[in-house]
């Protein structure tokens, strides 16, 4: 037994090393055209535009609009669709037009907007920093909630001079939350899905963010000068690759499974178009502020210290997001039991400080990539938003 924990003891620290070289290689690898161009125009069947979005803290954010040629009707309802985590406004549009829900949507016709957060493989950097600056890497999920979604619905809202309906999915659902309980966003937005909503993440139990939360890997990260993480960069795709060869369906299915749950009904076979496009950058700030709130079991923001927290915030802790605030009169909550990363309990405490008024799907078999890319995603989510959203 002793012989046993101790070879347990040495893999968990060889792979955290690994981790480590793999992330100091880190370099930005995009290379891909627009979203419209990617995704949307070669289907022949949808008006797409690009646009541009800049924050505050000077993001210049990509957001694509799209609506169906066969959709009649000037005025359509806008539905805002945000992505989650290492991943893009690609997200909606990656599974055939009819298992796509931002294609969806457009087919129902709504007038569809899709936003990407910043750093990710369609938006358009910054309009100082690049890449390899420190500052275009300092921010987390509170920036994301506070300029990125704030500026790009309150675009949207002006160009169509209408509330929209909004649809987050994981960090999507996070940073709308975060922006809801501090009162913004309520006046522009009429209906709201969330989708394996991600607030607190006490409970989780995705064994790689468990590891990286416990050893304080983010703590780490700072410490090395480590500011960004992308799976897609050289080091990062070859370290992925040996512990799941390309060729083994299995294997990826396992890898996958380890940060999200097991997902029922994602289609191992189309792993290669995919990986062209995720995953996508996010910063080592971000994780941090996310170990953060599994290591003390609250949704609240960044803590910087006692000092810094003072200097920003009044107070010298970091304060809780009041989720007694957030409007839930038409929101619907779609979560499934196998997402290790909503899990089923992080998941009932939010809805415990959320206000009643809010309705809720639990999808037993799915986990978290399902309700994105799942291939019976349109059966088993999609037309309960559209239903939902009808109304």
């Amino acid at each position: 037994m002793v012989l046993r924990s101790l070879r347990r003891s040495l893999l968990i620290i060889g792979l955290g090393i690994i981790t480590l070289i793999v992330i100091r290689d880190i370099a930005q690898t995009h290379g891909l055209s627009d979203l419209c161009s990617a995704l949307v125009n070669p289907k022949r069947l949808y008006h797409c535009d690009e646009m541009k979005v800049i924050t505050e803290d000077g993001f210049v954010l990509g957001v694509q609009r799209i609506s169906s040629s066969a959709a009649q009707g000037d005025k359509r309802q806008p539905v805002f669709l945000m992505h989650g985590i290492l991943s893009g406004g690609d997200t909606w549009l990656l599974n055939s037009p009819d298992q796509s829900l931002g294609f969806i949507l457009a087919d129902a016709g709504y007038d569809v907007w899709i936003g990407n957060f910043r750093t990710t493989n369609f938006c358009h950097g910054h309009i100082l920093y690049t890449s390899k600056d420190k500052e275009y890497w300092d921010w987390s999920f509170q920036e994301l909630a506070e300029k990125d979604l704030i500026s790009m619905v309150e675009y949207a809202y002006k160009t169509t001079n209408m509330r929209l309906h909004y649809i987050g999915y994981s960090q999507g659902t996070q940073a709308a939350l975060a922006a809801l309980s501090q009162g913004m966003l309520a006046e522009r937005i009429d209906k709201v899905v969330m989708m394996a909503p991600v607030a607190y993440l006490k409970h989780t139990a995705t064994p790689i963010g468990i590891l990286a939360a416990r050893l304080q890997l983010d703590r780490v990260f700072n410490g090395l000068r480590v500011f960004s993480l992308n799976t897609k960069t050289t080091a990062g795709r070859q370290y992925v690759d040996i512990l799941c060869p390309a060729w083994n369906d299995r294997c990826f299915n396992i890898w996958v499974n380890s940060f999200t749950g097991v997902n029922c009904c994602i289609n191992a076979s189309r792993r290669a178009f995919y990986d062209a496009f995720e995953t996508q950058d996010t910063s080592t700030k971000n994780l941090r502020h996310l170990a953060q709130l599994y290591r003390r079991g609250t949704f609240a923001k960044f803590d910087y210290g006692a000092d810094e927290n003072m200097r920003r915030y009044g107070v010298s802790f970091a304060p809780d997001y009041d989720l007694s605030k957030v409007p839930t009169g038409k929101m619907l909550i779609i979560h499934g039991e196998k997402d290790v990363l909503a899990d089923v309990d992080d998941v009932s405490m939010l809805k415990e400080q959320l206000p009643q008024g809010y309705r809720s799907i639990f999808i037993q078999e799915y986990a978290h990539i399902d309700f994105i890319i799942g291939y019976n995603a349109n059966t088993k989510v999609y037309r309960d938003i559209l239903h939902f959203l009808s109304e």
